[in-house]
């Protein structure tokens, strides 16, 4: 029986990750000395940095956010606002740094929110 499938799977870190990636990219050792050196498989290696080329976020670091203010509900007291309408379709298309395109036809309000918090 094979004693790795009872092993189970490695994490690596994002940063363990670059690191990883730019040991391979230096040119200092082969993409094949580098994964033996970090006991991995090469073809995982070689799927790591086509993330990193495609701009995984793993690979980007930091992630940066916007400032947002929020203002109180009082402050807005005095604004008219139209009556509402019917609700108007919508499609929605998120681009993924995988390339992966993601298109919602006429989405809830639930499912945005959702798919906003697993975005965020």
């Amino acid at each position: 029986m094979n004693d790795y499938a009872k092993l189970p799977r490695r994490r690596y870190s994002n940063q363990e990750k670059l690191s990883i990636v730019k040991a391979a990219l230096s040119g200092e050792r082969s993409r094949a000395a580098v994964a033996r050196a970090h006991d991995i498989n090469a073809n995982q290696l070689s799927r790591w940095i086509k993330e990193y080329h495609q701009g995984a976020a793993w690979a980007c670091g930091e992630t940066r956010l916007l400032p947002v203010t929020v203002a109180t509900s009082s402050a807005r007291d005095d604004v008219q606002l139209p009556p509402a309408a019917a609700p108007a379709r919508c499609d929605v298309e998120v681009v993924l740094n995988s390339g992966h395109t993601l298109r919602l036809n006429n989405p809830t309000e639930t499912l945005l929110s959702h798919l906003l918090q697993v975005l965020t």
